[in-house]
Order: structure tokens, then C-alpha cells, then sequence
């Protein structure tokens, strides 16, 4: 099971502070974590313990949590901290006696007792972000999370599965009791457990916490985006008891703008300029937070290829990506419980080796960078998970570093659209069987060789029909490593295979583009002889310029072939060449001169 982390989103945790200072340290072990915990018990400052992904298999008791101020949390995205008492023949995963006391990100599995137990006089705590399942030791008669004649404690976002009894039924999932007061309980999702929810017991004298003022430990930061794109803010305080935030724009309040972060409407060149800032109240008073300016720079009309490059395209200026260290297939369980329902995944940094493969119908992928080995495809290549469509990838860069070799692709699938995105540094930016893309406003480069002998290309289409290329920016440049020689065929390259059963070739559309190749032709028409598939129909080539920057033909026998006039609805219309270039020789066409239609190769 995935920690609630992704599942609910990025969570601003007050820290309840008072004058102590704080510490932090990251465990990877239970030897160490049960080392930290035992430090912690014995410290004068406020600590907070980072449990770095990975099982922590208890076969020992934890040491109580017995320090006030005292944060455990895991990872806020990738792999999820998981501790498992499944070793131990019964007892608590934690047991709390200190207040301000703060569990979050973690996921705990098979507490024969309770995974939290909260004993009288422990006050002012919060678990948040917690998976609670016991899907190994079934059946405790007790509560996952159980608190006893405490104060104010905070239970919120959290999943709890599997607490079920025995012989009779479990006290419920969540049991405040014996005087428990000043209890929230929100935004859980309780599931398969015999009773949910229990609040109650014999009533305690409260005694609340120590108020303590306000204070911002992370301003928000200044951000810009271009016209249309949205702009999140976001501000960290402390304060007990926990604050609440009203965010303002050049000084006024926004309406329902009242949580740690603002997302801003879909901005317009009128907001450039605009100060956002927040005020975060309590009991014990007030702090306004320092002034963000939000830059929006106006849409740039892209009306031809030419005009494309890395300044506008990728991740914008402005998104704070967080790193993702391992794959992710996307399924419509993910997607309704690890995503929370979203069919959206955004603002996230795949590191090299996690790859991340869509297996549902209808999915976006925004403001993402994959780095190195990995990328982004359709296929489980499982055989059994349904193959993505209808996947929309806007404004995210592949980088693959040249760390793939050979056939690896950056974005492999069909029934895909793509709009802004930036792929360099790979073997192969595409690769599309079936048809039914959208490829706008894309820039793809510096294809890596790596003296295999394998044919490489920007974009390798083996068939299918509805395929739209406008707009974008395909040079296929060969970057060679360590001196190897490759053999680079085309940036574009069409071909009506043969050597597995591919749809048609039909409904293509290929029309102001930018197309250079450091290969044999920079374009491939899909009327390749000897392929034996039929070749291309209605296929409309129109208003393409072919570079000579890197070649004096474009490629290194010229800019198109295997393109089919006399096949039905084709068009070859208005395309030209590209400036001379430092290799052009006298002779040679001239810049905009028209490029005739070759026939069949």
C-alpha cells in the first residue's frame, strides 16, 4: 500500500514550537530509528526524525514517544516509509506520553494492538497522512488509533483498512475515550473495519495548550508563468493552536482563498505585477507574511516550427518539482486511491530509472521532467493491463542525459497528444504504431548514437492514421558517445511497415514544421518501397521549411523522400528551404526556394 502522501497531496503540518530550537535527523532502519527515538526522549530541543523509504520490520518494541515537540514523518512523495509489527507477537507501534507530538507520511501495518496509542495527559498531537492496515495480523480486538483521557489532538487525512476482530467486533478505528476531549476528526477514509469512529468516555478536566502566537517559517516565494498558466503559492507556519490563513492580493482578501496554499485563476497578462502575500491568525495572535510577485509574461504566437526551442518549451519557470525515485503505472485504482481521483499528475521530477506508464483511458501529464532512463509509456508490457489512450503530455521535458542506448524511446505509445514538450538526449524521442496523435509545438534533438547500428529518428511511425505534426521543431543532430558512429535516418520518418500487423497509414497531417537531419533525409512520407505495407494516403505536407544547418541538403541526400503524390487525398504544398547554412555551396537552392514532391523510395 502507497502512504496517503500522494493520494491527498502536498500537507502543511504545524509544528507546535515554543522556545526550544529544533533538530532533525533522517533513520533508514528500525536499529535507527529506534536509536533516534531513544535520543529524542532524552533531548532538550524539539526534534523531527525523517523515515526515509523503505519497510522497517520490527522484531523489538519501539522506544515511547516520551518527548514533547517531537515530529516522525515520512517521505512527502516516492517510495513510503512502512513500519511492520507483523514480527512482533503483540504490543503498540507507538506509544505516545508526551505532548506536541506530530506522525505523518508513514505507513503502519499489522499493529496486533494499536499502531497509535495516545495515554492520558499526551495533548495537542496530530496523524496525518497515515495508511493504518493490518492485512497480515488481521485481528486485534483494539483500536488503530486509540487515545485515552488526552486534549486537542488532530487526526486528519488519513486511511485506515482491515481493523477487524476476532471472536467479537474491534473497538473502532479511530477511538478517542476516558475524558478524551478538544478531538477534530477529518477527511479520513475508514474502510473494511468492523466499527469507524468512537469518541467518547467518562468527561476530564481540559486543560488547554499553551497558546503560541503565529510565526512563518517559509515565506511564499515570487513566481512567473506565462499567460493562462495558474500560479501556486504557498506559505509554512507554526503556531498553537493551529493557525488560520487568509491570502490577499495586492492587499485585499480573496475570497476562499484560506488554506496554506492559493492557487491563482488561470492568470492573464493583467495580473503581472500582483503581490500576494497572507496574513496567519490564531488565539494568540497574528503575522503577515512578506509580499510574492507574480510575473506573467504574455503568450508567444507560435505560428511556425522555426520558432520553437527550449525557452518555450518544457517545465515553466516557476514550478517546484518533486523528485520521484521510483516508477509509477497509473490504474484506475492509483488513480482513485493513491491520486485521490485526479486524472492529473503534475509537478513531479522522475529521476533516472522511473519510468511512468499510463494504463487508463483519458490522462494528463503536466509540468514534468523525466531525467535519464525511464520516460513515459502506454504499455505495461505486462500482458495483461489495459494500453493507455486518450493521454495528453503538455509542457514537461525529457532529458534522457545519454544514458539510453539503442531502441529506448522518450514517449512511446499512440492515441497520445503532445503540446510543448521538450525531448533531447535520447536514442528515439517517439515511437508510434496506431496512430492518433497530436504532436504542436514540441522541440526534439541531439539523438544519442551509440554504435550499435541501430536506424534512429525524432519520431518513428510504423503506422496508423488521424496523425497531426504542427508546429514543432525536429532536428535529428547525432551526438555520438565516446566517438562511436550511428546511423541516423530521419526526424521524421514515416514508414509503412511490414514486419508486424500496423493500421494504414491515412489522415496525416504534417504542416509548418522545422525539419533538419544529420541523417540520410530529414523526412520520411511513408511510401517506402520494399516495406510492403500500402503507402500513405491522404496525407497533406504543407508549409515545412527543411534546414541546412547542419547538412548543405538537410540530410545528407536531401530533405524528403518516400512521399506518394499519386496515392489518394495526398498534398505536398508549399515547402521550402531553409537558410544556406555554413555548409551551403554555390548552386545550391536558395532560401525559400520551393521543394518538389519525391515519389515512392
Amino acid at each position: 500500500m502507497n502512504s496517503l502522501r500522494s493520494l491527498l497531496g502536498p500537507l502543511t503540518i504545524v509544528v507546535w514550537l515554543a522556545t526550544r530550537l529544533l533538530s532533525a535527523q533522517t533513520v533508514s532502519t528500525p536499529d535507527s530509528l529506534s536509536a533516534a527515538l531513544t535520543a529524542a526522549n532524552t533531548s532538550a530541543t524539539a526534534t523531527t526524525i525523517h523515515l526515509a523509504g523503505g519497510t522497517y520490520a520490527l522484531t523489538t518494541d519501539l522506544p515511547g514517544l516520551a518527548a514533547n515537540n517531537l515530529t516522525l514523518q515520512g517521505p512527502a512523495s516516492g517510495e513510503a516509509a512502512v513500519i511492520d509489527a507483523a514480527g512482533l507477537a503483540s504490543g503498540i507501534i507507538f506509544n505516545v506520553t508526551a505532548d506536541h507530538i506530530v506522525i505523518a507520511n508513514l505507513t503502519l501495518r499489522n499493529a496486533r494492538n494499536h499502531a497509535v496509542a495516545i495515554q492520558p495527559g499526551a495533548d495537542s498531537g496530530m496523524i496525518t497522512n497515515c495508511a493504518i492496515d493490518n492485512p497480515t495480523a488481521p485481528f486485534p480486538a483494539t483500536a488503530a488509533i486509540d487515545g485515552n483521557g488526552c486534549f486537542s489532538w488532530n487526526v486528519t487525512r488519513n486511511r485506515i483498512s482491515n481493523i477487524v476482530g476476532s471472536s467479537s467486533a474491534a473497538e473502532p478505528a479511530i477511538h478517542f475515550y476516558g475524558g478524551a476531549s478538544g478531538t477534530t476528526v477529518t477527511d479520513n477514509f475508514v474502510l473494511n473495519c468492523d466499527r469507524a469512529i468512537g469518541l467518547g468516555g467518562d468527561p476530564v478536566p481540559f486543560v488547554p495548550p499553551t497558546p503560541v502566537a503565529p510565526a512563518i517559517a517559509t515565506q511564499p516565494a515570487s513566481i512567473t508563468v506565462t499567460a493562462g498558466q495558474t500560479a501556486t503559492f504557498t506559505v509554512v507556519a507554526t503556531g498553537t493552536p493551529a493557525p488560520s490563513y487568509q491570502w490577499q492580493k495586492n492587499g485585499t482578501a480573496l475570497s476562499g482563498a484560506t488554506s496554506a496554499n492559493y492557487t491563482t485563476p488561470a492568470t492573464t497578462t493583467t495580473d503581472n505585477g500582483a503581490t500576494f502575500g497572507v496574513v496567519v491568525t490564531n488565539t494568540a495572535g497574528s503575522v503577515t507574511s512578506g509580499g510574492a510577485t507574480l510575473t506573467v509574461n504574455p503568450v508567444t504566437a507560435i505560428s511556425h516550427g522555426s520558432q520553437i526551442n527550449e525557452t518555450n518549451t518544457g517545465v515553466p519557470s516557476g514550478h517546484t518539482l518533486t523528485d520521484i525515485s521510483t516508477s509509477i503505472i497509473v490504474t484506475e485504482a492509483w488513480i482513485s486511491g493513491t491520486n485521490g481521483g485526479a486524472r492529473t499528475i503534475e509537478n513531479k521530477h522522475f529521476l533516472s530509472g522511473a519510468r511512468l506508464i499510463v494504463t487508463v483511458d483519458g490522462f494528463t501529464v503536466r509540468y514534468c521532467k523525466f531525467s535519464g532512463v525511464g520516460g513515459f509509456s502506454t504499455d505495461a508490457n505486462d500482458g495483461q493491463s489495459p494500453t493507455g489512450k486518450n493521454v495528453l503530455i503538455t509542457d514537461c521535458e525529457f532529458d534522457g542525459n545519454h544514458e539510453n542506448l539503442r531502441d529506448d524511446v522518450a514517449v512511446g505509445g499512440s492515441y497520445l497528444t503532445l503540446k510543448r514538450v521538450h525531448i533531447h538526449r535520447w536514442p528515439r524521442a517517439m515511437w508510434i504504431g496506431e496512430g492518433n496523435v497530436w504532436i504542436e509545438e514540441c522541440y526534439m534533438h541531439d539523438l544519442t548514437v551509440d554504435g550499435s547500428g541501430a536506424h534512429i529518428e525524432n519520431i518513428y511511425v510504423a503506422g496508423g492514421a488521424n496523425q497531426t505534426y504542427i508546429r514543432n521543431k525536429l532536428v535529428s543532430n547525432a551526438v555520438s558517445l565516446s566517438g562511436s558512429s550511428g546511423s541516423i535516418s530521419a526526424s521524421l520518418a514515416i514508414y509503412n511497415e511490414s514486419w508486424a500487423t500496423f493500421p494504414e497509414l491515412n489522415h496525416i497531417v504534417i504542416e509548418n514544421n522545422y525539419l533538419e537531419s544529420d541523417g540520410g533525409y530529414a523526412l520520411y512520407g511513408g511510401a517506402c518501397l520494399g516495406k510492403g505495407a500500402p503507402f500513405a494516403k491522404n496525407t497533406v505536407v504543407r508549409g515545412n521549411v527543411f534546414g541546412r544547418g547542419i547538412q548543405r541538403n538537410c540530410g545528407v541526400y536531401g530533405p524528403v523522400t518516400a512521399f506518394d503524390p499519386a496515392q489518394s487525398g495526398n498534398l505536398w504544398i508549399n515547402n521550402t528551404w531553409g537558410a544556406q547554412g555554413t555548409f551551403w555551396q554555390a548552386g545550391d537552392p536558395e532560401e525559400g526556394a520551393q521543394i518538389e514532391a519525391p515519389g515512392p523510395t
